[in-house]
């Protein structure tokens, strides 16, 4: 069996005379004939040489590999549960698919929320304003693509350094434009780029926050070579620091050039040779400028080389790293490059997510980490946030949301133009009538919802049935956000802080994390089998009988002694109500919530019934607070650590 496409492709508009009946070793017709045209690849090769190891079909379009991969998501089905709720209380009415929380944080000193766990990558052709713009309405993280400067007509030079380019501040501001406080837009840059001072114009002239450092992609294992038409343009580029073959400087390829017996002269993007200490001073420059957030952005290399990639990201504090596996696309790349280099996504993120086990267990602090490479739709986005948990908590989607972009552009026209195309006319003929997620961004951005692009609104409406699938995967595994622990770790902080316990504060934070250790798995044996496992990893035994103390009365006979030990037997359960009661807040935030109102909640116990009113009382007591000063306190608690809840949770 071969994985490869016979020697026709759409990459070049080829195809085999004798298609029936190939052979499947060579890619060639079984029989190839005297008389044959040369309609296959090596036909066309014959006519027009070098030139055929790029696609002859870019320019508008976008190409992805035409490979058969030997594995993919589809190999695999989504596992779910009946038992329990992580993250939202065992309540039907409030663990639910709408009360699914799909939004994240990414960033180390500057935090970034997404509103999904998604990133956009890089782009700069095929309707970069829509985008961009259904990017930042959606509340992800998109890129502006590589040698975005190039398709400036005003660039200009000086001294090999980027002085001008207009064009790269309207393509931050298609992002800016529609910013709600979600997502971020990114400028990538190759080894060129940098050279050439594109992030530090970009950081300095257009205000960018972002830059990601570029080492590979799974369909471009090189930067292409462009084909330049004329000597003079030649030395232009060379003047501006491109790498020009044959030197359009050298005397003797100048004569050549004259008498027409000069081989064609090509610009060759620059392999990505970034020296650790050298990458380490730029970055450090760059945050000097302005830059706030660092990414890379990394494909299917030899494992070894992913490993030192993820080790410099860890020492320069990088803040995203994504990994591109072999089957996703791009503009320009050689065609057998776009099909056969680098790792399946799937090897790709097994192999990634191996080695972020490793580095976790040194220690390390870990970037985010997204893994793009062929994605479409929600049942792969759900299984590779699975197969990468805990470290993998991004997707990256491209060609997908740009298909979007150009579809719903293309339907808007034709909508403006009274020609509604046949298969949608029975649905209706106006924006209004087609485009039924218009009424969220009206909800977000009011009328002036109304004068968005047909194709932003597409990219938009396409991620928000990405994250509608999400939420009905989430549900079905009882994930409704990983912030239960997370929150009393950080609420157990707080109250160590403020009872006088600040030598004590991580003691009781670890407590509150690992309080629940056996709850998913094991719910029947629930501060059971916490003490069982915990024990076997020699955790101290203060721990454990903390931990298992907050079952006192239902799951164990260990009655709450110490101070530490009663306060996490009252907030584990008051935390999950305050919880509950935030989601039901057009907020979604403890920010804007008073005692009151949360109190009015305590009382109606048909809300959050999971949440023991009479354990929360009991805890009052045990502490000897009246459960209004308990309330409020926690109230204060979660107010306090809502920033550091989210960000924890996030992180996973």
């Amino acid at each position: 069996m071969s994985y490869s496409p016979l020697l026709g492709s759409s990459f070049n508009r080829t195809f085999l005379r004798d298609a029936a009946h190939p052979c499947t070793f060579s890619g060639m017709c079984a029989m190839c004939t005297a008389d044959c045209l040369g309609s296959c690849e090596i036909g066309l090769s014959a006519v027009r040489g070098m030139e055929m190891v790029y696609p002859n079909t870019t320019g508008d379009n976008q190409i992805a590999s035409e490979k058969r991969y030997p594995v993919d998501y589809s190999h695999f089905n989504i596992n779910g549960r009946v038992f329990g709720a992580v993250g939202a209380p065992e309540d039907p009415d409030l663990a639910s698919i709408y009360h699914v929380g799909l939004d994240t944080v990414i960033g180390r000193t500057h935090p970034v929320k997404l509103a999904l766990p998604i990133v956009l990558p890089a782009v700069i052709k095929l309707n970069w304003q829509d985008y961009f713009a259904g990017a930042a309405m959606a509340g992800v993280v998109a890129v502006i693509g590589e040698g975005a400067v190039s398709k400036d007509p005003s660039l200009r030079y000086e001294k090999g350094k980027v002085v001008h380019a207009p064009k790269l501040k309207e393509m931050l501001g298609a992002f800016e434009r529609y910013n709600r406080g979600f997502g971020q837009i990114v400028l990538q840059t190759n080894y060129d780029d940098d050279l050439q001072g594109v992030s530090d114009y970009a950081i300095l002239e257009c205000g960018a926050k972002a830059i990601e450092f570029k080492f590979g992609q799974s369909a471009k294992g090189t930067q292409p070579a462009n084909r330049i038409g004329t000597l003079e343009e030649a030395l232009r580029q060379k003047e501006h620091g491109f790498l020009v073959l044959p030197d359009p400087e050298d005397p003797a390829v100048q004569e050549a050039w004259k008498k027409r017996a000069c081989p064609a002269f090509h610009t060759f993007g620059r392999l990505p040779m970034w020296r650790e200490d050298c990458l380490l001073r730029r970055i450090e420059h760059l945050r000097g400028l302005g830059m706030q957030n660092v990414c890379f952005k990394m494909a299917g290399y030899d494992p070894v080389d992913i490993e030192h990639l993820l080790r410099l990201a860890c020492a320069c504090g990088v803040d995203l790293v994504t990994f591109d596996g072999a089957g996703g696309g791009s503009g320009y790349s050689p065609c057998k490059m776009m099909n056969e280099w680098g790792l399946p996504t799937v090897a790709l993120e097994s192999t990634v997510a191996g080695i972020l086990k490793k580095l976790a267990a040194e220690g390390l602090d870990l970037p985010a980490v997204a893994i793009a490479g062929g994605f479409t739709m929600e049942d792969q986005v759900y299984k590779a946030l699975a197969l990468g948990a805990p470290h993998i908590r991004l997707v990256g989607m491209c060609r997908a949301p740009m298909a979007a972009a150009t579809s719903a552009k293309k339907v808007g026209e034709l909508v403006a133009a009274g020609k509604t195309p046949p298969h949608l006319a029975q649905m209706g003929s106006t924006i209004d009538e087609l485009f039924l997620d218009l009424p969220f961004l009206r909800a977000l951005y009011g009328s002036e919802a109304d004068s968005f692009s047909p194709g932003a609104i597409g990219v938009f409406s396409y991620l928000n049935r990405i994250g509608y699938g999400l939420q009905h995967f989430a549900a079905l595994n009882r994930k409704f956000h990983l912030r239960h622990a997370v929150t009393v770790e950080h609420v157990m902080r707080w109250f160590a802080r403020e009872l006088g316990y600040g030598d004590r504060e991580e003691f009781w934070g670890i407590v509150g994390l690992l309080h629940d250790l056996d709850f998913e798995r094991w719910p029947e044996e629930h501060c059971k089998k916490s003490q069982e496992l915990m024990r076997q990893a020699g955790v101290e035994e203060e721990i454990v009988r903390a931990t298992a103390s907050h079952g006192w009365g239902h799951c164990v006979d260990i009655k709450p002694e110490q101070e530490m030990e009663k306060v996490l037997f009252t907030v584990d359960e008051l935390t999950g109500l305050i919880g509950a009661a935030a989601l039901m807040r057009p907020s979604k935030s403890v920010s804007d919530m008073e005692l009151k109102s949360l109190k009015k909640k305590f009382k109606d116990k048909k809300f959050a019934a999971g949440c023991s009113r009479d354990v929360i009382a009991q805890g009052a007591e045990l502490l000897g607070w009246e459960l209004d000063q308990l309330l409020d306190r926690t109230l204060a608690a979660m107010r306090a650590e809502e920033a550091a809840i989210e960000e924890a949770a996030a992180q996973g």
